[in-house]
Parts: structure tokens; C-alpha cells; sequence
């Protein structure tokens, strides 16, 4: 006998009660997660409801419906919009996402060749991770949020992360995998001390780090949308032919 398991939530708010000077909450929130079953020859299912939809009683007169895509393997995603205040110390307020679910990349074997063709370009199937957040204010420091702040603000920051592992490995290989981050800030600044400047603006950062045996994965002509918040993502086209990177950019003032 075979038994899936699949769950779709909404959430208006959601906070965490019960310590001071803590707060952490969370609206618009929305969860989802398809589980499969693997049979005895190791074959995984889920159940497609992207195929056939199915409409779930939550009430009296409403429903909520299940539509989950069954190509995108074994699921679990989240998103809302996070607001956190730990003691006044680190304080983060915007929009997030979290996806782990399985997918096909596109891997590149930079050091054969430096024609990228289809001889060291491969599609493998990976077990994926993505966090990702939009928007994003942030403060690390004292006294956040009043006139006598100290420490570093953050503004309108964006980034997408993604942690990819190999999900078939030959016997006696070692297991692959893969990371990769895409980072935008408009604008970082230490505040706090009369004479000091240090501020930036317009900050990129992308990191693409290879797997043991030197391949990097390759977002050329497979592009990948990172789930940043409700209704949100953000694109990773970082290229293998750039090799091992690790790059930021933007204006900075030092006064």
C-alpha cells in the first residue's frame, strides 16, 4: 500500500509570544509541502496536482485548493513577510522565501575546455534548497530604531541563495554539490558616531562556489527563479565561464 502526504496552508499572521524584548512575526504567509513515496526499487512518486486540482472543505461554504506541480518532485516551500526585533540589537523586516523541492540544473565542466558546448554542459537532477528574501531593512547594532542608533543599517536588500545536491551518485563517487547567492543592497551605512561616514550604495554581490571536482553550475541558458517573498523571485544568471567567483561591486564613501 502506497501513502502520499501533501498540505497547503495560509496564514493572515503568525508571531512568537512569550520572551521581552523579542519579537518575531510573520504575515501573509503561505505554505505548501507534496511528500512522495519511494517503492521498494527505490522509484519516488508524488501526487500531480497541477494535472488534477482538489478541492479541500476547510468550513462551512469554503474550500481551499491543492495545486501543487508534481514535476517539481518532493516539496516543501514558504513564504510571507518577516518582522524581527531581537532586543533592539538585530532588527530585520521584509519579505521571504524558502523552497526545497527537486530539480534539474544545468553543471558545467570548466576545466576540460573554455568552449562551453554539450560535451561539458550536463543536466543533473539535484536536490534543491532556495532562501530568499526582497526588500529587506535591516539593523545590527544598539538602540535600533531610535535617534541614538549605532551600527550598521541595511536598506532595500535582496538576495537568493541556493544550495544544490547531487541526487544520484554512482557507486563509490562522492557525492556533489553546489552553491550560489545573488545579493543586491541599495544602500549600507554605519551609523551612530559624530565625524564617521562609511556608507554604500547600489551593492551587488554574487558568489558561485564549485563542487569537489570542479564544476560550477551553470545558469547560461537555464535561469533560475529564487522565490523571494508572496508573488516574488529573483532571477540567478550567473555564468560557469566566469569560473569560481566570488564579486561585489557599488559606490562607497569613507569620511
Amino acid at each position: 500500500k502506497r501513502k502520499w502526504t501533501s498540505l497547503k496552508a495560509e496564514s493572515g499572521s503568525v508571531g512568537f509570544v512569550g520572551i521581552d524584548g523579542l519579537t518575531v512575526s510573520a504575515d501573509t504567509l503561505s505554505v505548501e509541502i507534496n511528500r512522495s513515496y519511494t517503492d521498494a526499487g527505490g522509484v519516488e512518486t508524488v501526487i500531480d496536482y497541477k494535472a488534477q486540482s482538489l478541492e479541500v472543505k476547510t468550513g462551512p461554504g469554503s474550500t481551499m485548493t491543492l495545486d501543487m506541480d508534481g514535476s517539481e518532485g518532493e516539496l516543501v516551500r514558504a513564504t510571507g513577510n518577516l518582522h524581527l526585533n531581537l532586543f533592539n540589537f538585530f532588527s530585520v523586516d521584509g519579505s521571504f522565501g524558502f523552497e526545497k523541492k527537486t530539480s534539474t540544473l544545468q553543471v558545467t565542466d570548466t576545466r576540460n575546455t573554455s568552449k562551453l558546448d554539450d560535451d561539458v554542459t550536463k543536466d543533473v537532477v539535484v536536490d534543491l534548497l532556495t532562501i530568499g528574501a526582497a526588500g529587506v531593512d535591516a539593523f545590527a547594532g544598539m538602540n535600533g530604531g531610535t535617534a541614538d542608533a549605532l551600527g550598521l543599517e541595511l536598506t532595500g536588500t535582496s538576495f537568493a541563495l541556493v544550495l544544490a545536491s547531487e541526487q544520484t551518485v554512482a557507486a563509490g563517487a562522492v557525492k556533489r554539490s553546489w552553491t550560489s547567492l545573488k545579493a543586491s543592497a541599495e544602500s549600507v551605512s554605519f551609523v551612530g558616531i559624530e565625524g564617521l561616514t562609511v556608507s554604500g550604495s547600489g551593492l551587488e554581490v554574487e558568489v558561485n562556489r564549485g563542487a569537489s571536482d570542479g564544476t560550477l553550475l551553470d545558469y547560461r541558458t537555464s535561469k533560475l527563479e529564487v522565490l523571494t517573498g508572496p508573488g516574488q523571485s529573483l532571477t540567478l544568471d550567473i555564468l560557469a565561464s566566469d569560473g569560481e567567483l566570488t564579486r561585489a561591486s557599488g559606490a562607497l564613501e569613507i569620511n
